[in-house]
Order: C-alpha cells, then sequence, then structure tokens
C-alpha cells in the first residue's frame, strides 16, 4: 500500500482526497486507530505496545482527532463495515459458486457419488 497523500489538519494526522484521516507517515488511517481502542478497550499506551511503529503522539493525535471529528469517523466507520459486510456477501456467493462447479465437474468424471 503507497503512502497516502493530502493535506495536514492536525498534528500527525493528514486527509486524503476523500476526507480519511491518515496518520502522517504511515499507511493506518485514524478510523483502523479508534476501532481498535474502542473494541478492545484498551488505553493508548497499550495500542502503541501493539503498534510499536506508531508513536504515542501519533496515536494519541488519532484519538483527538477523533473526538474533534467523530461524527464523520464514525460515519467513514459505518461505511467501512457496510462495503465488508457486501463484499462478503458477494465473497460468499461467489465461492458457493465455485465450489458447486467444481463439484459438477467431479460428477461428470465420476468422481464423486
Amino acid at each position: 500500500m503507497a503512502m497516502p497523500t493530502g493535506q495536514s489538519v492536525y498534528p500527525h494526522i493528514l486527509e486524503d482526497k476523500d476526507g480519511v484521516a491518515w496518520i502522517e507517515g504511515m499507511t493506518t488511517r485514524v478510523m483502523e486507530v479508534v476501532e481498535e481502542k474502542k473494541a478492545c478497550g484498551v488505553s493508548a499506551e497499550e495500542l502503541h505496545l501493539w503498534h510499536p511503529y506508531l508513536s504515542l503522539a501519533q496515536i494519541h493525535a488519532a484519538l483527538a482527532y477523533y473526538w474533534d471529528h467523530k461524527d464523520e469517523v464514525d460515519r467513514q466507520i459505518r461505511e467501512s463495515e457496510t462495503e465488508l459486510a457486501q463484499w462478503l456477501k458477494r465473497h460468499d456467493a461467489e465461492q458457493k459458486a465455485f465450489r458447486e462447479r467444481i463439484l459438477e465437474r467431479a460428477k461428470a468424471r465420476g468422481l464423486t457419488a
């Protein structure tokens, strides 16, 4: 993944052309830090232990950005979750169709009952 480019809008944070906030110089989105903090209920210090490539200042900046832009980041998180759910649904359907084609071919060749 290429480093995102955009306008610096906060210390250690930049926004890309789509308005998504990233930790400057990293391929980590602010929403990823926020989601992990919410899901695991951990401190910024624990996040830093899990992600030593992020400085504590970057993590705190991401969290501060979130609280200053909560509605927007929460909207982006919901959109990301919806996109993932749609992708998984398509992927599951594609996998099911693929398995059915394989079974049909195997039956046609007498490889299965």
